[in-house]
C-alpha cells in the first residue's frame, strides 16, 4: 500500500486570550480546526469551506503563520502530513462557549 500523504489547511482562531481546538470524539489528540486541501483549492478556500462544513459559521483566514510538518504510524503504514496555517477571523464564534460541531464525530473548545 502507498504511504498517505496529507496536506491540510488549519485555522487559528484566538479570542479573548483562548485558541479554538478541535477533537475527534473517542480520541484524545487535540488539533487546530480545518482539514485537507482539495486537488485545486488553495488552502484559504478549503479552511472557508471546512469551518462552514465543521461549524455552520463564516471565516475570514488572514495571515499565514506557517507550516507544521507531522507523521505518525497507523497499523504499520506511515502517514505524512504537511499543515499551512493561517490566522482566522469569524464574526460569528465567542470563545465564552463551546461552539456548536455540525459533524457528529467532532467537538470544538476554547483554552486558554
Amino acid at each position: 500500500m502507498k504511504n498517505p500523504f496529507h496536506h491540510l489547511a488549519r485555522a487559528v482562531f484566538i479570542n479573548e486570550n483562548k485558541i479554538l481546538l478541535a477533537q475527534a470524539k473517542g480520541d484524545t489528540n487535540t488539533f487546530l480546526p480545518g482539514g485537507h486541501v482539495e486537488f485545486g483549492e488553495s488552502a484559504k478556500e478549503t479552511l472557508k469551506r471546512e469551518i462552514q462544513e465543521e461549524m455552520g459559521v463564516y471565516c475570514a483566514p488572514d495571515h499565514f503563520l506557517g507550516l507544521i510538518e507531522h507523521k505518525w504510524e497507523k497499523k504499520g503504514i506511515l502517514h505524512c502530513e504537511i499543515n499551512q496555517l493561517f490566522e482566522v477571523k469569524s464574526s460569528e464564534l465567542s470563545l465564552d462557549i463551546n461552539p456548536p460541531s455540525c459533524e457528529l464525530h467532532l467537538s470544538f473548545f476554547g483554552v486558554v
